[in-house]
């Protein structure tokens, strides 16, 4: 059985053809997938099991890897490598994994030099539904969790990064409304952003929406004042000023 679909970027999916999979034993079968999809590499049982399994010991560690390997390739036998000292993925059936073709995306495009490489951006941008692991904790398993928060922050990081270059475009070409999406997208991340606001205002102010983008300013300071109880950068109250005429 082949899995086609996995959706980690979010709340956790795996399906089949479209059709949600029920056949996991535990929350560590899907760790282990998870893990593996998402580093690409090939690893020792040793580190593996020692990753999902706060165990008393390092052979009942491996016990638990063996019994979760047997349920797993039940199912999953032609997508993993399975030797006696090391497990790994198959690198073409990682490609089903919304964060593994996110990152591959951003790579592979870099900064758009033309229209048709700036929809290819977004359109990865958009494969970002949130978090890497939204919500999912795996119980006696501190190092997985531990890993699970730095993919995380890692993600979110790179995704930004590609925001930035989308919006760096959209102000050269320019495209407001691309960069107005791109600048949107920036700030269901990270809300208390000054410098995502301050690309917005700007857009906004260049396709015509002087008043929406006045009201970001003014929403601006709102959040930043409840939030953090500082004012915005000079630069940014004097772009809203420019604006404001």
């Amino acid at each position: 059985m082949c899995i086609r679909d996995r959706t980690l970027l979010g709340q956790v999916a795996i399906a089949q053809h479209g059709e949600p999979l029920a056949r996991f034993r535990s929350q560590t079968e899907i760790a282990l997938l998870v893990y593996l999809a998402q580093t690409g590499q090939t690893h020792s049982r040793e580190a593996v099991a020692d990753l999902l399994w706060d165990a008393s010991s390092t052979a009942q560690s491996l016990s638990n890897l063996r019994t979760a390997l047997t349920r797993l390739r039940a199912h999953t036998a032609d997508e993993l490598l399975v030797t006696r000292k090391t497990i790994a993925m198959r690198p073409e059936r990682r490609q089903a994994v919304d964060s593994v073709r996110l990152q591959s995306d951003l790579q592979a495009i870099g900064a758009p030099e033309s229209p048709a490489a700036a929809q290819r951006l977004a359109a990865a941008l958009r494969l970002y539904q949130g978090d890497f692991l939204a919500g999912f904790y795996l119980p006696g398993a501190r190092r997985f969790n531990e890993w699970v928060v730095v993919e995380q922050e890692h993600l979110r990081q790179q995704v930004i990064a590609g925001l930035q270059r989308l919006i760096t475009y959209a102000l050269e070409r320019p495209d407001p409304p691309l960069g107005i999406a791109a600048a949107r997208q920036w700030l269901a991340i990270d809300e208390l952003s000054e410098t995502a606001h301050a690309q917005l205002i700007h857009l906004l102010a260049l396709n015509g929406q002087v008043t929406a983008a006045l009201a970001q300013g003014t929403r601006l300071v709102r959040l930043l004042g409840d939030e953090l109880g500082i004012p915005p950068q000079p630069a940014t109250v004097q772009l809203v000023e420019r604006i404001n005429g």
